[in-house]
């Protein structure tokens, strides 16, 4: 008579998972065993990094969160933008006039009866000081420095500025001969720096 006796399991010593994230399969040589209800280490809990200005492939053992979210790079100061030397931050959009190669200001102006801006930015006002004149007012002051640009739809006109100042300008709109004038359109662009 022959006896088969099946030997009682020893326990078994369960480990801690100690997987690794990889960006290969790798055959490992543990021969411990895993609990099927461990939690396996995937995610880090640190803040994930700022944009930055070149990617970088990174070498974190953990992997970021689904809905993690990058916090933005730094925006410019206003002296940031009107040093223009800086290529570690972006230019926001609320910063992007103090840039010294932006227009600070332009306006399409009708000088017909009364006057209006038919569409501007960076111009708050405007003033009629006579016929072919047109006065407006900045919504910031520029600095001493700046330059402008205007012109005006009438085919035997010229528009030209008269008296800049930091705080406003006058544009003219004149005749070849010379004589004022009032245009139903005219145009100016500002550039420079803002005070």
């Amino acid at each position: 008579m022959t006896i088969h006796v099946t030997p009682i399991p020893r326990l078994t010593n369960l480990v801690a998972p100690a997987f690794t994230l990889g960006t290969a399969n790798t055959a490992g040589a543990a021969i411990t065993a895993v609990s099927s209800n461990s939690t396996i280490l995937t995610y880090d809990t640190s803040d994930p990094a700022a944009v930055a200005a070149a990617a970088v492939v990174g070498s974190a053992a953990t992997a970021a969160r689904r809905d993690h979210v990058h916090v933005g790079g730094p925006g410019a100061s206003e002296a940031e933008m009107v040093a223009a030397s800086s290529t570690t931050v972006f230019a926001s959009p609320g910063r992007t006039q103090y840039h010294p190669g932006v227009g600070k200001a332009w306006a399409k102006v009708d000088q017909t009866g009364t006057q209006s801006i038919r569409a501007s930015y960076g111009f708050s006002g405007i003033a009629d000081p006579g016929v072919g004149k047109s006065t407006l007012t900045f919504t910031t002051a520029m600095d001493d420095q700046h330059g402008y640009t205007v012109s005006c739809t009438v085919p035997n006109g010229v528009g030209c500025v008269n008296s800049p100042e930091t705080t406003t300008i006058r544009i003219d709109s004149r005749t070849y001969a010379g004589e004022l004038q009032d245009v139903d359109e005219i145009y100016t662009m500002v550039m420079g720096t803002q005070a």
